[in-house]
């Protein structure tokens, strides 16, 4: 039988009897180290090994009022504790809220869980391909649905409805569309009736709430970077991902989990597989909306959340009345979620090894972690330094995929002179991989280099000669040479006709210059005319924009040529 880790759980309860069940200051405990129960302690310095900015958890036990824990900052440089009623993004959490608000609507016959979506509404992102007509809510609940994750439009499907398990938001979207059509509802609107009010959940919203504006953990990047201010303030809910919560707030809902009323959530629909080698995974199957997990200490639901900068992770015994939830305003948030767990309840938890998050410990973790903060927060110098202090420590890890990941990470961070110098690093320890030069040759185009970029990819060339993307960079290169000696000089007039907005890349013209600011990228890049039609990025040499007009003469379309071949095509938009 499950039961709760017994001394930290009984320490937290004397804890709380005292009064002193949150701890909000902003690195360290607020109350006198000694008298914090274990596993608060241990919480603490997970949050360091992780380099967690914030945390906030909410227990429920049976037959016990919720508990709640919650310490650091919610802005690294606004400050801000953290407490139980901090927001957070709660990411897929957003799920199993959303499959309850669907499961009361079938209770009351507004859908009906195997009737083919298709029915209710057709699919405009879907209707090339026919296989969409056989899904149906169960499926998409359960994870069946054939779809991707995420995907663009027109919407590729990856396998037929029904068939094996494959973990999908773009489902949820689509079930969102249909539940919205038939209630005549926004899905705020849905889940406020059939789940919020219930509940008592008034800290809780699929949209951005004004009220929320004092109480909102920012999210932060790996590296402890906040993200931008406006992120998450939407009017426009995704049943997938866009619930806004506080840890209290979550915590009703598990609570109502452990109702019988709600028990149907669980039972298991499809086996969860691997998704590399399609394996079923010992221990873990997928309900309605929630995984379960099945193991010495019993069965239970759980669910994770991932969105950029925040991250969650929840976990219920219906037996046992025990279930707790996470957020953390990090990107490193999920590296703790089998310790932290740990620290509330024993037992296996085949579910966390499942979606295999790097632990805060690892050691490829550790030294990759280290080089990013010197190569991004400092400076080249200090990053090589500290890869040369840390090699010989751990003389095994596969640095040439760290390097690799670190340097393409610092170009698109704009940080050409660092990402260069961890390109040239890896080529210097590596220099009989012709991945090595064909990644240096990269970073010299993207700085324009192209002597250097030249050089860089004929030498992966010579290592192997069946590297066609070292070819097509040479050529590219060496074309953009040859028109870089006949460029024209354009007039205002001119450059202005390709303002505009084409939908991964957008065109504007500032202080008598074209700038093009690409998806993926947080910045801008101006414009180098090479023809009157074609342009090549400034410090982002490695695309070269060609502008192509319609039928009526007007600027039509761009294509973004990439310096190993590929093309982003993009039409131009009202």
């Amino acid at each position: 039988m499950f039961q709760p880790s017994r001394p930290p759980y009984f320490l937290l309860l004397i804890l709380l009897a005292l009064g002193c069940g949150q701890t909000n200051a902003p690195d360290a405990p607020a109350v006198e180290k000694d008298i914090i129960p274990e596993a608060f302690t241990g919480i603490h310095e997970l949050m360091g090994s992780g380099d967690i900015l914030g945390l906030s958890i909410a227990i429920v036990g049976k037959d016990q009022p919720v508990r709640t824990f919650a310490t650091g900052r919610r802005h690294v440089e606004e400050g801000g504790r953290v407490d139980d009623g901090t927001i957070f993004e709660a990411a897929s959490l957003s799920k199993p809220v959303f499959a309850r608000a669907i499961l009361q609507l079938a209770e009351r016959n507004v859908l009906d869980l195997d009737t083919p979506l298709a029915t209710y509404l057709p699919y405009e992102r879907l209707e090339h391909d026919e296989r969409y007509l056989k899904l149906t809510a169960r499926h998409v609940l359960s994870h069946q649905s054939g779809l991707p994750n995420w995907g663009g439009t027109p919407l590729k499907m990856v396998g037929e409805p029904g068939a094996a398990f494959g973990y999908s938001g773009e489902g949820y979207v689509y079930l969102q569309k249909v539940a919205e059509k038939l209630t005549g509802q926004s899905l705020n609107e849905i889940v406020t009736t059939e789940v919020f009010e219930p509940l008592g959940m008034n800290e809780s919203s699929f949209v951005w709430q004004e009220a929320f504006a004092d109480r909102m953990a920012t999210g932060h990047t790996r590296l402890g970077k906040p993200l931008y201010k406006d992120r998450g303030k939407e009017d426009e809910g995704n049943a997938a991902a866009s619930l806004l919560t506080t840890a209290r707030d979550f915590a009703k809902f598990l609570t109502a989990m452990m109702e019988d009323d709600f028990q149907n959530m669980l039972a298991a629909q499809v086996q969860v597989t691997d998704e590399d080698s399609g394996d079923p995974v010992e221990g873990v199957s997928w309900g309605l909306g929630w995984g379960v997990q099945e193991g010495g200490s019993g069965i239970a639901f759980f669910h994770w959340g991932d969105n950029t900068g925040y991250k969650a992770y929840t976990l219920g015994y219906p037996e046992n009345g025990f279930a707790l939830v996470y957020f953390a305003n990090s990107d490193n948030g999920l590296s703790i979620v089998g310790d932290a767990i740990a620290q509330f309840a024993e037992g296996e938890h085949p579910a966390v090894a499942w979606i295999d998050y790097e632990r805060h410990d690892a050691p490829e973790r550790q030294v990759r972690h280290a080089l990013e903060k010197a190569f991004f927060n400092e400076s080249a110098e200090a990053g090589l330094q500290r890869f040369q202090e840390l090699k010989p420590q751990h003389p095994d890890l596969d640095y040439e995929t760290m390097l690799n990941r670190l340097g393409y990470a610092l170009l698109r961070n704009d940080s050409l002179d660092e990402g260069i110098a961890v390109f040239n690093l890896n080529s210097e320890t590596y220099p009989d991989s012709w991945n090595v030069f064909d990644s240096l040759g990269e970073a010299y185009a993207t700085g324009g280099m192209a002597d250097a970029a030249i050089t860089s990819y004929s030498r992966s060339l010579e290592l192997n000669p069946e590297n066609e993307n070292a070819t097509k960079a040479i050529a590219y290169l060496k074309e953009g040479v040859e028109l870089r000696g006949n460029a024209p000089t354009l007039s205002p007039e001119t450059l202005q006709r390709y303002v505009g907005n084409y939908g991964q890349i957008q065109v504007t013209f500032e202080d008598g210059d074209l700038h093009a600011q690409i998806a993926g990228f947080n910045k801008a890049f101006k414009l180098v005319a090479l023809t009157e039609s074609s342009f090549d990025l400034e410090r982002l040499g490695r695309y070269r924009l060609h502008f192509h007009n319609g039928d009526d003469g007007e600027v039509a379309r761009v294509v973004a040529q990439h310096v190993g071949g590929h093309e982003i095509n993009a039409a131009r938009r009202p």
